[in-house]
C-alpha cells in the first residue's frame, strides 16, 4: 500500500465534508464499537453526505426497519436526534453476514451497492482472541476477500478502507507503516478453513500461527495480504489502530461499548473484583480513543482519493511500461511505398489528402499537441499565453524576493560586523535556496 504522507504542496483542495457531499458509503462492522462512531461522525460532520449502507446480520423475528430503529436509538446518536433528526434517514440496512460467501447479500442489494457506493469502510471483524483458527480465517480473512471482490465491482468506487490492527505484525519489535510478508498464503489458509474440520485445524494451530500471539492477529495479517494483493486494482488504504478505548470527546466523552481488553481489567479494578493486575511497569500499552480512530479512518479515506493524483499517476506508470520497448529501442523503416501514395494523388485531391510531412512545422505541431493535452485530457481552461504571462510575473516576483532577502542579509551582516567568511557562506546558501 502507498504510505500516506502530508505536505503543504500536496494538500487536497477539497475539504472532507466537500469530498463526502453526495457520496454513498458502505460500512461493515457498523454495529460495532468503532463502526457506530464512524457512522455517527460521518452524519454529523459531513451533513451533505449521501446514503450510508450498513452490513448487518439477520436477526430472527426482527425486520430491517426494526434493526435500524434500534440502531438510531442508541445513545451515540443523541446529538443527531436532537439537532438534525432527518439526517438519520440516510441510514440503510443491508442484510448479510461476513461469515458467508458473497457476504450473504441478496442479488438486489448487491446491485444497489455496485451502482451507488463510492466509499467502502470495511471494519467488520471477529475480535475474539480465542476463536478457533478456522472461524477467524473465515470471518476476518475470507470475509475481507469477499468484501474486496464486491468493492472491485462498484462502478463509482473512489476508496476502500480496510480497518486492520497495529498488532498484525507483532513478530517485529518496531512495526513500520508498510505491508509485511504474510505468515502464510492467504488462499491456502482460506481453502484449509473451508475444507478441513475445526479439530484438524486446531491441532496445527500453533504451527500455523507461528510468531503471531493468537488466531485474531493471524487472520488479520492474512487479511492485510488480501487487500495488498489487489492494490493495483483497488484504491485501498490499510488503517491500523492500536488498542481502541473509550472516546475522548465525541459524540460522548468517555463512551465505551464493552468489557473487552483493558476496559474489562479497569472495570474489575473499579468494582474491587480484581485488586492486582499482572503487568510489567516498564512496558507502555498503546491506547487510542475510539473517536480519534474514527476520525483517522475518515481522514484516510479522503486523503487516499487525493494522494498525488494516484489514479492519473497509475495510468501514466502503466503507459510508460507499455511503451518501454518503443522508448528504449530505435528502428528504421522503409517508407518508399508510403511516399508513393502521395505521388499517386489526383491533382484535385492534393489539397485535401496530401501528407505535407516535408512541410511540417515541428514547433507549431508540438505547441498544438501540448495545447490539446491541456484542453481535452487535463480539462484546463487557461490558455498558454495566460500561463506564460503568469509565469513571467512569478519570475519577476522571485527575482525581487531574492534581491530583497539578499539586501536584508547584507545589511544585517554589515550592521553587526559578521565575519566575511560567514557572510560568504550565508550568501552561498541563499543562492542555492533561491537558485539565482
Amino acid at each position: 500500500m502507498s504510505r500516506l504522507t502530508l505536505s503543504d504542496d500536496t494538500l487536497p483542495a477539497t475539504t472532507i465534508p466537500e469530498f463526502y457531499a453526495g457520496q454513498d458509503v458502505f460500512v461493515t462492522g457498523a454495529t460495532g464499537f468503532v463502526g457506530k462512531i464512524v457512522v455517527e461522525k460521518l452524519l454529523w460532520s459531513c451533513p451533505r453526505i449521501g446514503n450510508i449502507y450498513m452490513l448487518v446480520r439477520r436477526r430472527r423475528g426482527m425486520k430491517p426497519q426494526d434493526r435500524l430503529r434500534e440502531f438510531t436509538e442508541h445513545v451515540l446518536f443523541e446529538r443527531l436526534r436532537k439537532n438534525r433528526p432527518d439526517d438519520l434517514e440516510k441510514l440503510n440496512i443491508i442484510e448479510g453476514d461476513q461469515m458467508e460467501l458473497g457476504l450473504g447479500i441478496s442479488s438486489d442489494d448487491r446491485q444497489l451497492l455496485k451502482k451507488r457506493v463510492s466509499v467502502v469502510i470495511h471494519a467488520a471483524a471477529s475480535v475474539r482472541f480465542d476463536d478457533p483458527v478456522s472461524k477467524a480465517i473465515i470471518c476476518n480473512t475470507r470475509g475481507t476477500r469477499e468484501m474486496v471482490h464486491l468493492a472491485m465491482e462498484m462502478e463509482k468506487l473512489k476508496v476502500f478502507v480496510y480497518v486492520s490492527t497495529a498488532y498484525s505484525n507483532t513478530e517485529h519489535a518496531y512495526i513500520e507503516e508498510k505491508v509485511y510478508d504474510p505468515p502464510a498464503d492467504w488462499r491456502t489458509m482460506i481453502s484449509a478453513a473451508e475444507n478441513l474440520d475445526s479439530f484438524q485445524l486446531d491441532v496445527v494451530t500453533k504451527k500455523l500461527i507461528g510468531m503471531k500471539p493468537n488466531s485474531y492477529i493471524f487472520s488479520k495479517a492474512l487479511a492485510e495480504a488480501v487487500v495488498n494483493n489487489y492494490k493495483d486494482r483497488l484504491p485501498a488504504v490499510i488503517f491500523r489502530p492500536s488498542v481502541v478505548v473509550a472516546t475522548n470527546e465525541e459524540p460522548i466523552p468517555g463512551y465505551i461499548a464493552n468489557f473487552n481488553g483493558s476496559a474489562g481489567l479497569k472495570a474489575a479494578n473499579l468494582t474491587g473484583i480484581a485488586l492486582v493486575n499482572l503487568v510489567d511497569p516498564k512496558v507502555a500499552v498503546n491506547y487510542i480513543p475510539a473517536d480519534i480512530t474514527a476520525r483517522g479512518i475518515i481522514i484516510s479515506s479522503w486523503r487516499r482519493t487525493h494522494l498525488l493524483l494516484v489514479k492519473i499517476q497509475r495510468k501514466f506508470f502503466y503507459a510508460t511500461l507499455t511503451l518501454k520497448f518503443f522508448t528504449h529501442n530505435e528502428r528504421n523503416f522503409s517508407v518508399t511505398s508510403f511516399n508513393e501514395l502521395e505521388k499517386s494523388l489526383h491533382p484535385s485531391d492534393v489539397e485535401d489528402f496530401e501528407f505535407k510531412l516535408t512541410k511540417l512545422d515541428l514547433y507549431r505541431y508540438f505547441r498544438n499537441f501540448i495545447k490539446g493535452l491541456r484542453t481535452f485530457l487535463l480539462k484546463e481552461t487557461t490558455t498558454l499565453e495566460q500561463n506564460a504571462r503568469l509565469l513571467k510575473i512569478l519570475y519577476y516576483i522571485h527575482i525581487l524576493l531574492c534581491l530583497t532577502v539578499s539586501w536584508l542579509l547584507y545589511w544585517f551582516c554589515s550592521s553587526y560586523s559578521i565575519p566575511q567568511r560567514l557572510m560568504s557562506l550565508v550568501f552561498f546558501v541563499i543562492r542555492k535556496i533561491f537558485i539565482i
